[in-house]
């Protein structure tokens, strides 16, 4: 893989490796061709989502995220491809705002005041529905529809840290905030 991303994209070749590392899984598919997502990370990513997680786990997705986010900007920003580019440029953006959102719901929160979560809260919220109509929007693809980046390990890792961060700020507030993270009502 390193090799045809040299050749495929000479300009910077580990932005795109690190792009693949968590949008190889194909999803629903008529072949039923499967590719492994986020391997490296699966077992930090595993441990997430089953609320056994260290700090120094929650550190390393929030790195890793930060490094997709660079990749997809400097893959979006690209000369040296812009057939590929073009092509990919859905999913360039679905990885940014996955990693945005990511970065965001993995910061460490300190400060649990009302009026902050609700910033955070907002935001999140917020990245969540711009998912959600890149995904419906973007690719009309009548064999595999949609955007999808990250889903089979990171995103559902990010949504479960943000539906834990709801819950808690709801019994600290006696609050109603909505967790549901798989649809953003128009």
């Amino acid at each position: 893989m390193e090799t045809c991303s040299s050749e495929v994209f000479p300009e910077n070749p580990d932005a795109l490796l690190r792009f693949a590392h968590h949008s190889s899984a194909l999803g629903s598919n008529g072949h039923r061709f499967d590719r492994k997502e986020s391997e490296e990370l699966q077992p930090v990513l595993e441990r997430i989502i089953q609320g056994t997680a260290s700090a120094e786990d929650f550190k390393t997705i929030r790195t890793e995220c930060s490094r997709i986010e660079s990749a997809s900007n400097m893959l979006l920003g690209s000369i040296s491809n812009p057939a590929l580019i073009s092509e990919m440029k859905p999913w360039l953006r679905m990885a940014k705002l996955v990693a945005e959102y990511g970065q965001l719901v993995l910061a460490p929160r300190d400060n649990t005041e009302e009026q902050g979560f609700m910033a955070y809260y907002q935001e999140a919220r917020a990245l969540q529905r711009m998912m959600y109509l890149l995904d419906i929007e973007a690719n009309q693809n009548p064999y595999q529809p949609g955007v999808k980046y990250g889903s089979q390990w990171l995103l559902p890792a990010l949504n479960i840290c943000f539906k834990r961060d709801v819950d808690v700020f709801n019994r600290k507030y006696n609050g109603t905030l909505s967790k549901e993270t798989s649809y953003i009502a128009i």
